[in-house]
């Protein structure tokens, strides 16, 4: 048995697993600090995302695509499949945003949130496009130069493999904050505790490119893009020893 994770949970340490796959040494740490587990045991491969998030792809000609200004500061909002945490209070926020940038707002299957949110559209200074549910945020992440979201696992290993910094926002105690504590340690995303510091955040990292260049940096050092098939090989590997 293969599990993978960012942090450890008790519920599935357990004899029966023959290795542990964690996304950082932090959570490596943990398994064999806290909960006694063979350091033989635990590899840090990272978290397995679709392969496509490895992907290049051309920022300008997704941005054009999607009716996007190409030269503007560009931020992603997303809300998770059913468009949760302060989806509205981020919107206004972002709104109220001097520095020149656009945004664009994923709500998921949230219909409710997208008509909030479009209504809140006339009061921006920015240019903002609200999307419901897509199946290709691959596509949003590339075009975007800053991921505004909860710091779920799949969403900071997305983030991770198209070299987009996170501000994340409202992590739910447990999980999403140790994976907020990871981002903000290694210096690839930066923590709003409110609506209202996401503003002057945002406004600094316009000003300041140089400070998303080096989160970018930081995410390259930290990234394993390549997670989904080496654990793919290992959990065959350990098949076929078994």
């Amino acid at each position: 048995t293969v599990v993978t994770d960012y942090r450890p949970h008790s519920w599935w340490v357990s004899d029966h697993v023959d290795t542990y796959v964690v996304g950082s040494e932090g959570a490596r740490n943990d398994l064999i600090m806290k909960w006694s587990t063979p350091p033989s045991k635990v590899k840090i491969l990272g978290i397995p995302v679709e392969p496509i998030f490895s992907k290049p792809l051309d920022k300008m000609k997704i941005r054009e695509r999607f009716g996007l200004q190409s030269d503007a500061f560009t931020i992603l909002v997303i809300g998770g499949g059913f468009g949760v945490g302060p989806i509205e209070g981020i919107v206004r926020a972002i709104g109220k945003l001097l520095e020149p940038a656009q945004a664009i707002v994923i709500c998921g299957h949230n219909e409710i949130l997208v008509r909030k949110t479009e209504l809140l559209k006339s009061e921006s200074k920015i240019p903002i496009k609200i999307l419901g549910f897509i199946d290709n945020v691959y596509e949003f992440m590339e075009a975007a130069d800053i991921l505004i979201s909860k710091s779920g696992g799949i969403t900071v290993s997305e983030s991770l493999a198209k070299d987009l910094p996170m501000i994340v926002i409202s992590p739910i105690p447990g999980q999403e904050t140790h994976n907020s504590d990871f981002l903000i340690a290694n210096g690839a995303g930066v923590k709003a505790d409110t609506t209202a510091d996401l503003e002057a955040i945002l406004e600094g990292l316009i000003s300041h490119p140089e400070k998303i260049e080096r989160m970018k940096e930081s995410i390259r050092r930290i990234k394993r893009p390549r997670a989904c098939y080496d654990i793919g090989k290992l959990a065959l590997e350990e098949a076929a020893g078994g």
